[in-house]
């Protein structure tokens, strides 16, 4: 079987920092959008080893104490569940900032 020419458009998590085309015009739009695309949708991506379907969540890797001897267990337990929410803050302030300094975008 020949190898497919087609590409198809990237994916963009909700945020104002990429090139996510969808609605982000109230934070209820935007936070739904959010959730959904993290932890429902799968997304189809290339790996060392072939192509693999995952959900953006199971992408993010935990900050291992073998790497960074200075994490404590603790850390490393919950570091993926903190990436999460640093992420959906940063992206919750740019959108509040976007709709609140050009509201009719």
């Amino acid at each position: 079987r020949q190898a497919s020419e087609y590409r198809p458009p990237p994916a963009c998590r909700p945020s104002v920092i990429n090139n996510y085309v969808g609605d982000l015009s109230t934070k209820e739009v935007w936070w739904e959008r959010w959730k959904m695309f993290m932890f429902q949708e799968p997304l189809t991506v290339r790996t060392r080893t072939g192509v693999d379907v995952r959900r953006p969540v199971q992408m993010l890797q935990a900050i291992k104490r073998d790497k960074y001897p200075a994490v404590t267990a603790d850390e490393e337990r919950f570091s993926i569940p903190l990436q999460i929410l640093c992420l959906a803050i940063f992206d919750a302030v740019i959108v509040h900032f976007m709709n609140k300094l050009s509201p009719n975008c």
